[in-house]
């Protein structure tokens, strides 16, 4: 699911960022990770921000996995 949000961010950012088609700014993955990222508390590099926002989903994913595990073992114990 935060694939596909992100895919749908993407899609919506790349219809509305150029006016007109006029212009292609497109930056690289490498150059926005080597820059810096706006937030409400100030600019952070760009690559803490990614970790940021990233790093609660992972940590769901792998909680619910070790939920998942303890329940399979559980199950099969009984």
């Amino acid at each position: 699911m935060p694939i596909a949000i992100l895919f749908a961010i993407w899609l919506v950012s790349r219809k509305y960022n150029q006016p007109d088609g006029a212009r292609d700014e497109s930056i690289s993955f490498r150059d926005w990770a080597s820059g810096e990222f706006e937030t409400c508390q100030g600019p952070c590099k760009a690559t803490d921000a990614a970790v940021e926002i990233v790093a609660p989903i992972a940590a769901v994913a792998f909680g619910l996995t070790a939920i998942g595990i303890v329940f399979h073992f559980t199950a099969v114990a009984l």
